[in-house]
């Protein structure tokens, strides 16, 4: 999920594996340096392995740690982006356009970290996957709770035929007062 968030493209086990890599990495730095020090100056055994050893962790968990920041980071740039998406998807469907040729537009477009989200929608719906379904598949994987509140919105106004550009101006605002 956090790959998912951070935008990278690479799966589980390539991250794993980097990751593993770096605790490989850091592990064998803490190696030369601990036998550089020991022809300076003598040192425990015990010291050096547990220098090794905290080297790697140190690795492996700083690792996770950048992914993390990058996926704070990046959801916090689609926080920013949401209520000017929304707002262009109101103008759009204000013009006449429908939902899905709005979104179309606004990724083509917009340059954003959430414009570039919300092409996996058109793309989805291209291959087949109802409105609703890409919607909400992009909702989950995101998680991002005013993206996902406004998605809610959409999918329940298209379902009742409520007009969407008053539905998606309402959570513009909302997500501009957040």
């Amino acid at each position: 999920r956090r790959l998912r968030r951070a935008g990278s493209a690479m799966s589980v086990d390539a991250f794993r594996s980097r990751q593993l890599v770096w605790a490989a990495s850091a592990a064998a730095v803490a190696v030369v340096l601990g036998i550089a020090l020991r022809s300076i100056q003598p040192t425990p055994v015990v010291a050096e392995a547990a220098l090794v050893i905290l080297a790697g962790v140190a690795a492996f968990v700083g690792r996770g740690y950048l992914r993390q920041r990058a996926a704070a980071a990046r959801i916090a740039r689609m926080t920013k982006e949401l209520p000017t998406v929304l707002e262009f998807l109101t103008l759009s469907l204000s013009a006449g356009e429908g939902i899905l040729d709005a979104i179309r537009r606004v990724t083509r477009i917009s340059h954003g970290e959430l414009a570039a989200e919300l092409s996996t929608v058109t793309s989805d719906v291209s291959t087949g996957l109802p409105r609703a379904d890409a919607l909400s598949r992009l909702s989950s994987a995101l998680q991002l709770p005013p993206l996902t509140r406004a998605i809610e919105q959409i999918t329940g106004a298209l379902e009742r035929g409520t007009p969407l550009a008053d539905v998606l101006r309402a959570q513009a605002q909302d997500a501009r007062d957040d």
